[in-house]
This record gives structure tokens, C-alpha cells and sequence, in this order.
């Protein structure tokens, strides 16, 4: 199995959070390590602003898209190739394969690392670097983008360093009839703006058409965001991302009820960070992964990457804030933002529940200053415990 065959990381040190002073809870919340992997991004170049999802079909880890190590402007080398890692084989027999070359995406790095969204075997792409809001469709069989639709709102709707989620909305009685499916972008900063934005707009893919719904509460650009189902219902949360107006990354988050097209603020939630990993546990928690403390852009300090992982408890009515400050979690082994995450769940010998969350390329700091990285990093773990 996979998991009997992670390589530990013998070069770089692991530091694991450890409960607060005094805290009666001293248990591991996530019991696991993430240990760096013997494969390495092709061709020794790293990437950061990368996007990845599991296709469970094929048993592969698709790959896509990402920034070299310096600025878009003058040109960095940017990765238009999608690749593939066989999850069957162990990690000491991985290699990253190449699958062709993309034409369709213009500007393909993606400031949160939800870029590709996906509803059964279909896959959509989402939130690129351009001020458009283009979404494309992904054959996950040839490997190959086609622009789907770009929006048709005014052009102070439309923004990059957005995040996508797609959602499926019921229609017809008691969710019995044909699901519509949308995927909602939310914040971002434009050409014409001199921050970040509020605004949140969706493409229905079933009626090819494009809406503007209500604002959040705060401006967020390079923000976090995922789609939870409970309940019958699904929720959007939008959590953290940067001010560049203010020079801060925000401590905040915000939820979205679809039915009644309102935000829910919690200020005061969790710590800044931009360009993080936001994976989806079974509806019930939220893994924030590394990220950026700054705020990215404008009046903002240089590059902080992070190591931690955090976690939002959802299962409540009020999400619950789990730190990595507070409780025992596992850290990534080298600080990391805007790297591609993906997150599987299968199942062990004994048919329990076994999740690997892979964690790939990304945007470091060493002792040469920031650097991008060509290493991925996985976590096997078979459940989260949350604290009492």
C-alpha cells in the first residue's frame, strides 16, 4: 500500500506544534507526519501558484499550471504542460509523466490551489491569472482545455486572484428533479481596482449563463474557499485572503447561504494567510495548508511563507477555529505557499477510512532568501480527532 512506502525526510528537520501551556486536551489531532517524497517536479524547475486533483479513475494525480520563481512581469517561466503521477506505484517508482501541452489557458498560475473544480467525472478549471473569469472544461482522458465560457458581466465583476468552489443547486421539489451546476467565484483584484475586491458572481454550466449575487462583508484577494454540504444544504466559506490596501492578510472568514444569498462574518477567526490550501474533509473540516502570512501586492511586506496546518471545525452551526498554535498538528516540512494540494480518502486493509493529502511545489524561504520548490510532501492519516 502507499502507506507502508512514504520516504521519510532525512534532509529537513520536522517540528511539530505542541498543545498550549496548560491545555488539559494534549492529543494529536491529525496523527501523521508529512514526509517529503523521492519524485521531483520535472526537469528540476519549480513552480509556485500551482492547481491539482485526484482522478480516482485512473488512479493519478493530475497537475497543472504554476509560476517560476520571480515576478509575471518581465516574463517568468510559467507551466503550460499538465502532469501525471501513478498513484498505484510507490513513491520510489513515481515519476512525474508529461501529457501535453496547453494552449488554451492564457495566464495558467492560480493565487488560491482550488484551480480545478470537479462534479462527478466532470472537471472544470477556474480563477486563473487573468481579469476575465474564464472557465474551462478539462478531459481528464486527453488531458486537454477548452474555454467554456468567459464572463459576461461589466468588466468591474470580473477579477483574478480570485477562489473558485463548484456547487450543485437542487431544482425542482425536495432536490428530486435535476441538479444545476455553478461554480461561484469569489473576490479578487482587477486592472481597475486598487485593492481587493468584495464582489461574488457564478457561472451556471447547466443554463450558460453568468449572475452576480451578494458581496461579502470584507474585500479579499488571494483568499481560501470551499464548498461544504450539510444538512441538505451547501455552504460557501471564504476565509482569510489579503488586504494590499491596508498592507494586512485578514483574520477573518465569512459564509455564504446560498438560499437566502447572505454572508455570515466571523472576524477575528484564525490567523492572516493568503495563498493557502483549503481541503474539504468529509463536510466536516476544513485543512488550511501553509500560505503567505502577508497580504500579497501593494503596501504589503516581502514573502512569509508558512508551514503550519490548521483546521476549521464545520460540523457546528458556528465553525470552530482548531490552531496549530494549540494542538498537536502536523507541519510541512518546509514553509510553503501557493503550492498545489489534493486530498484522497480511501480505504486501509481493514476498510477503515485513510486519507493522503499531497502537497506540491509552492513558493519557499531559505538561506539564500525565497526560492520555488521542485519537492511534494504527503500526509497519510486516518482521521482527525478534534479537541475536546
Amino acid at each position: 500500500m502507499l502507506f507502508k512506502n512514504l520516504v521519510p525526510a532525512t534532509f529537513l528537520a520536522l517540528v511539530t506544534a505542541t498543545a498550549a501551556p496548560g491545555h488539559a486536551d494534549t492529543r494529536a489531532v491529525i496523527d501523521g507526519q508529512f514526509r517529503i517524497q523521492p519524485y521531483v517536479l520535472p526537469n528540476g524547475q519549480g513552480y509556485r501558484h500551482l492547481t491539482s486533483f485526484i482522478n480516482e479513475k485512473k488512479n493519478e494525480l493530475v497537475l497543472f499550471g504554476g509560476l517560476g520563481n520571480g515576478p509575471p512581469s518581465p516574463p517568468t517561466p510559467m507551466n503550460h504542460n499538465v502532469y501525471t503521477l501513478d498513484l498505484t506505484k510507490p513513491p520510489s517508482q513515481q515519476e512525474w509523466e508529461n501529457r501535453g501541452t496547453d494552449d488554451a489557458v492564457a495566464m495558467p498560475w492560480f493565487t488560491s490551489t482550488n484551480g480545478f473544480i470537479q462534479f462527478d467525472d466532470e472537471h472544470y478549471l477556474a480563477c486563473d491569472d487573468s481579469d476575465t473569469d474564464s472557465v474551462y472544461s478539462f478531459n481528464a482522458d486527453t488531458y486537454k482545455f477548452n474555454l467554456l465560457s468567459s464572463s459576461s458581466l461589466d468588466p468591474d465583476l470580473k477579477a483574478g486572484d480570485c477562489c473558485a468552489v463548484g456547487v450543485e443547486i437542487c431544482e425542482g421539489n425536495e432536490c428530486g428533479g435535476k441538479a444545476e451546476k455553478r461554480i461561484y467565484i469569489m473576490g479578487g483584484r482587477n486592472s481597475t481596482s486598487q485593492g481587493p475586491l468584495s464582489i461574488v458572481r457564478y457561472y451556471s454550466i447547466t443554463h450558460n449563463k453568468w449572475e452576480q449575487v451578494a458581496s461579502m462583508n470584507v474585500k479579499r484577494s488571494h483568499l481560501g474557499c470551499a464548498a461544504v454540504a450539510r444538512g441538505g444544504e451547501t455552504s460557501i466559506y471564504a476565509i482569510s485572503g489579503g488586504d494590499s490596501s491596508t498592507g494586512k492578510s485578514l483574520r477573518s472568514m465569512e459564509v455564504y447561504d446560498i438560499t437566502r444569498d447572505k454572508w455570515t462574518l466571523y472576524d477575528n477567526f484564525g490567523v492572516g494567510r493568503t495563498r493557502f490550501g483549503a481541503r474539504n474533509v468529509d463536510d466536516k473540516y476544513l485543512l488550511l495548508i501553509g500560505g503567505d502570512a502577508n497580504c500579497t501586492g501593494g503596501a504589503c511586506p516581502p514573502d512569509q511563507p508558512l508551514r503550519r496546518i490548521d483546521i476549521i471545525d464545520v460540523r457546528h452551526r458556528d465553525p470552530r477555529f482548531i490552531s496549530s498554535d494549540d494542538y498537536v498538528l502536523p507541519q510541512l516540512n518546509s514553509p510553503r505557499h501557493s503550492p498545489a494540494t489534493s486530498l484522497r480518502k480511501m480505504k486501509g486493509n481493514n476498510q477503515e477510512d485513510k486519507y493522503m493529502l499531497y502537497v506540491v511545489g509552492g513558493r519557499t524561504r531559505d538561506n539564500a532568501g525565497l526560492g520555488v520548490l521542485t519537492t511534494a510532501e504527503v500526509l497519510s492519516f486516518p482521521k482527525i480527532n478534534p479537541p475536546k
